[in-house]
């Protein structure tokens, strides 16, 4: 009887206790952003200086990828113009000289200009320069040396587009192409105007002058440059007709004057204007 009494006394207790429950934790997640949608397209091409004149503006991918104040070259040099067609010329004796040929940018009879001397790559863009001046331009990258009928073959190119006026042809070289164009113009009487940058062979080039005389002249050398600055400065003593004598100081050779001179190219432009128009 007692022992029931015990186990009836611990049944009470354990109910008078409410039994403890067990709480699971629970989190609010909140919604995932949308995953970003890769454009898995080639990148925007850099355009060459020609197609950026077509735009407004654009987007340079490289300059864009470099670090901050990062120094981005070689610098674009914006220039107007045509592209230039590359062509061959046909010569006497077979072999072909190559060249590239910038349009007139009007349709009506202007002068032409023939370049001549170097890889065609030297003259960077003073051939699109004298283009915008209103002049037809031949640059041909001439061998050396230059073969019987190469200079007249350069002539009949230049002058055999209709928007050339053949009556109006100045003929530009540089370095050995300098003593070729007075040698050429000296033996082609459709040469009425040369330009030399750094005349470097003084007998041939003293004795083209006794048959290119009295036409213009233009002559540009460096002072440090001693060699072709004194048969430039003998040229002009030689000269009949008009001669103008620009000198400087180190601005290298040939077509490097050009580039580190620019106000030659100007120059040069504005003299050609000037003797084109007393023709």
């Amino acid at each position: 009887m007692k022992r029931l009494l015990i186990l009836f006394t611990l049944i009470l207790s354990a109910c008078d206790s409410p039994p403890v429950s067990t709480v699971t934790p629970t989190r609010d997640i909140p919604p995932l952003d949308a995953s970003p949608t890769f454009d898995i397209r080639p990148p925007t091409p850099i355009p060459d200086d020609f197609a950026i004149l077509d735009s407004q503006g654009f987007n340079n991918p490289t300059a864009a990828a470099l670090p901050n104040e990062a120094e981005f070259l070689p610098q674009t040099t914006l220039i107007s113009g045509e592209r230039p067609s590359l062509i061959t010329i046909n010569t006497v004796n077979g072999t072909p000289l190559n060249g590239e040929w910038y349009p007139s940018l009007s349709d009506t009879l202007g002068p032409g200009v023939l370049l001549i001397g170097g890889p065609l790559d030297d003259w960077a863009g003073f051939p699109v320069i004298l283009q915008n001046a209103g002049f037809t331009v031949l640059l041909v990258e001439s061998r050396l040396p230059m073969l019987p009928g190469d200079f007249s073959a350069m002539i009949d190119r230049l002058t055999a587009d209709p928007t050339v006026d053949a009556q109006r042809i100045a003929v530009i070289g540089a370095s050995t192409g300098a003593d070729a164009a007075l040698i050429g113009c000296s033996q082609e009487p459709r040469c009425d105007l040369a330009v030399l940058l750094s005349p470097g062979q003084r007998d041939p080039l003293v004795q083209a002058m006794t048959t290119f005389n009295p036409r213009p002249l233009f002559l540009a050398a460096s002072a440090d440059d001693p060699t072709t600055s004194q048969i430039a400065q003998e040229l002009r003593t030689l000269a009949q007709g008009e001669a103008f004598y620009q000198s400087l100081t180190g601005v290298g050779h040939g077509t490097q004057i050009l580039k580190n001179a620019v106000e030659t190219e100007l120059l040069i432009v504005e003299w050609l204007i000037g003797r084109f128009n007393a023709l």
